[in-house]
């Protein structure tokens, strides 16, 4: 009778965390959501600082031109159709090996890209083929399919038109 007095009590008491001493098992329970808390904090932050790198690289329009065909998108990211084309042109360049073609973006909301659809007299919703010499070789306006994209490019890639 007298312990369930005692686990009667323990249920009850006012004791907190803070009074309770550490154990080792509590202090590696612990450090071990420390360091799971840590990884993921460091793999969102790696993932984060990845993909603004990525989207930096792709609207860096001074490349254009330096042999390397690009295929360049006017994009308004407040814009669904601009956003629907781009998912299928990242789709349909998959199709191709890395340094085939240079994939950028003339973001609208950058100086650098409304100046250079400007230059082209190129709105939103819009692909542009340029040879490595940095000349248009055509201009496709409006959402396409993947398989549409890809066609059109594996032909731009073998003849160069």
């Amino acid at each position: 009778m007298a312990k369930k007095r005692q686990t009667r009590k323990k249920a009850y008491s006012t004791e907190t965390a803070q009074d309770r001493p550490v154990t080792r098992r509590g202090a590696m329970s612990y450090l071990q959501w420390g360091i799971l808390g840590a990884v993921l904090v460091g793999g969102v932050g790696g993932y984060a600082v990845t993909s603004v790198m990525a989207d930096i690289e792709e609207q860096d329009l001074s490349v254009i031109g330096n042999g390397t065909p690009a295929v360049v998108q006017i994009h308004d990211p407040a814009c669904g159709d601009c956003v629907v084309l781009e998912r299928e042109a990242r789709a349909a360049l998959r199709n191709f090996d890395e340094g085939d073609f240079s994939y950028r973006i003339a973001s609208l909301v950058s100086e650098d890209g409304l100046a250079y659809a400007r230059q082209h007299s190129v709105g939103r919703v819009t692909l542009m083929l340029i040879d490595g010499d940095g000349r248009t070789v055509d201009i496709m306006t409006g959402p396409r399919s993947r398989e549409q994209l890809r066609i059109r490019l594996a032909s731009f890639l073998e003849t160069g038109r």
